[in-house]
């Protein structure tokens, strides 16, 4: 039995890792309902994250492509689950766009929230970290730390 969740930000490679685990596939973006939270003030990000863990835990083995920004510290992702981590420089996430980017600077302050927002104390709960493109190679935390003082 294995699961693991997915964390990086968009265009960093998450969809092509998580299906190359070979566990059951679940796409983060299509459990979480970012419409109805922008609708109804009752349904909170919370409730929403419990809800897609919810949806995953009917299966004993999954990786769920994504994770939402409210929960960095991974509060709502069970226990037993493995966290993986992709991680890649700004320029290189943003090349993978599929839309324009009118700036090399456009999207960095949700690249700074994925990766230096985490806090110091919760960077242990990361049971493997990746960097690079089309399938990452695993890395150290070391790395991971050094990349996040750039």
């Amino acid at each position: 039995m294995k699961k693991v969740v997915v964390f990086g930000m968009s265009c960093v490679g998450k969809t092509t890792y998580a299906k190359s685990l070979g566990l059951p596939y679940f796409c983060f973006d299509y459990l979480f309902p970012w419409d109805l939270i922008e609708t109804f003030p009752e349904i909170t990000i919370d409730k929403a994250l419990k809800n897609v863990i919810f949806q995953c835990e009917k299966e004993n083995s999954y990786v769920l492509d994504g994770w939402h920004l409210a929960d960095l510290e991974g509060n709502f992702i069970p226990e037993d689950c493995e966290i993986h981590i992709l991680y890649d420089s700004h320029k290189n996430i943003i090349d993978r766009y599929r839309t324009p980017v009118i700036s090399s600077d456009q999207h960095f302050s949700m690249y700074k929230k994925w990766y230096w927002n985490i806090d110091e104390k919760n960077r242990h709960k990361y049971y493997k970290l990746c960097f690079g493109r089309e399938l990452p190679e695993p890395t150290t935390y070391e790395h991971f730390n050094n990349f996040c003082k750039l």
